[in-house]
């Protein structure tokens, strides 16, 4: 089973007439289309005459159906894009009823989060041509106005068409997600189209790329297979003993948002970790625990990035603190992690004689004083790599606690103004008095 992404959409009539209408540019007839309902309410769209042959298609009733969901919607998307369009599809030697292409269709919407009864989506079954398969229209408001969250999608369908093939015993075609060394074959191909098209480059100097990513998702099989590592640092070293070279990428100061890779032998030239493989080399799948489960720690596993080495604390503020904050200008990152919005309170330490463990509890006793009522503590690797900057500053600020007391006394200082803000009185007597707000940096909505 072969799935396809026709990407997200804002009109969904003309996906509808692109499914069920006729069109020798789509290479279908329309009495060669079945409507499956999935979980819509609507009729189906076909019009036929009396022998039962199809004459004609009426959308409208879905149109209807699919745009009083959007209505649902909460949030404020960007784009209005709430309309989804895959397909998948089996070889031309196997064979499925209508009753099992609808009922793989409802698993493989509830394998991606679109739960029957509580969104809304149909299908359109296609039996000409050589490979018969199947059209999947769904919309991404759910019944509670939230959207269906797509993060992952191309991974979550490939594991659903395995699960989908092996219970109705069908071709299972080999994924990437499984297996690095697998990984990439058909991105091989079209590059090499590619270059010859756009001949901007000899098809000899474009490969060397190609050929050089996959020598260095080869050492990194190798690495996990036989070296078994369990830090980013016994990676790093394992791969640096093969001949692979992987540095850190730096948002703010020691924070790692991603991992490249070069092989010094071969080019010299540094390769993002998604560019390899975005499964098994890229920074958010060596912490995942589903994935690789590495583990990550600054203090100790920066050094082997090139980065440098600090301890990030976070601090819960309200969405007064957070206006103030943005009002005045301040030299605070503050970074999104789920719904909640977080300070960067960051420590740099060079010292490696400095007892560690003791010095971190000490600190956050300390912080937990200074923050007498809001909740202070360490964020993981793996939130970091999750989160989102809305503040930030071209400067960060980040305290040095090799000398703790003096460390201590900037924060405190540094937070003062926003601290022991509780409610909007004071924000506002303190913005009164500012000639110079401005009325775009006042707003935080959408925070």
């Amino acid at each position: 089973m072969i799935f396809k992404d026709h990407k997200n959409r804002s009109n969904i009539a003309t996906t509808l007439e692109y499914v069920f209408r006729a069109s020798p540019s789509h290479g279908h007839k329309m009495d060669k289309v079945t409507f499956l309902q999935g979980s819509s309410m609507s009729a189906s769209p076909f019009i036929k005459d009396q022998n039962g042959r199809v004459i004609d298609v009426d959308i409208s009733e879905l149109v209807k159906e699919f745009q009083f969901q959007s209505q649902l919607y909460k949030g404020s998307a960007r784009n209005g894009k709430f309309y989804t369009h895959t397909s998948l599809s089996i070889q031309n030697t196997e064979s499925l009823s209508d009753s099992q292409w609808e009922e793989v269709g409802n698993l493989f919407q509830e394998k991606l989060g679109f739960f029957f009864g509580e969104t809304t989506f149909c299908f359109g079954l296609h039996h000409e041509g050589n490979n018969p398969h199947i059209h999947i229209i769904a919309n991404r408001v759910d019944n509670n106005g939230n959207l269906v969250n797509q993060h992952n999608n191309w991974e979550k369908a490939q594991r659903a068409c395995a699960e989908i093939c092996k219970k109705f015993g069908l071709e299972i075609i080999p994924n990437s997600f499984d297996n690095i060394l697998n990984e990439n074959n058909d991105r091989t191909d079209r590059m090499k189209e590619r270059i010859i098209r756009e001949g901007d480059k000899t098809p000899q100097e474009g490969l060397k790329d190609v050929d050089v990513r996959a020598k260095i998702r080869q050492r990194i099989a190798a690495v996990f297979k036989h070296d078994k590592p369990k830090t980013i640092s016994d990676y790093a070293d394992s791969l640096k003993k093969r001949g692979v070279i992987m540095k850190g990428v730096e948002g703010q100061i020691g924070e790692c948002i991603g991992v490249k890779y070069c092989m010094p032998k071969s080019k010299n030239k540094y390769f993002s970790g998604s560019k390899i493989s975005s499964s098994h080399a890229s920074f958010g799948s060596l912490l995942n625990e589903k994935r690789k489960g590495l583990s990550y720690e600054p203090f100790r596993d920066n050094k082997s990035l090139g980065l440098q080495q600090v301890m990030r604390a976070r601090v819960s503020v309200s969405k007064v603190q957070i206006s103030f904050i943005k009002q005045k200008r301040l030299n605070f990152v503050m970074r999104k992690v789920g719904g909640s919005i977080y300070i960067d309170l960051s420590f740099c330490l060079t010292k490696q004689s400095r007892d560690l463990a003791k010095l971190i509890s000490l600190m956050m006793n300390l912080l937990s004083e200074i923050f007498e009522f809001i909740k202070v503590e360490f964020y993981s690797a793996l939130e970091l790599s999750k989160s989102r900057l809305i503040n930030i500053r071209a400067v960060e600020c980040v305290y040095n606690a090799d000398d703790l007391q003096s460390c201590l006394k900037g924060v405190i200082e540094d937070s003062e103004i926003w601290r022991n803000i509780e409610g909007g009185k004071a924000m506002n007597e303190e913005l009164q008095n500012d000639e110079s707000q401005d009325a775009d940096i006042l707003s935080f909505k959408g925070i």
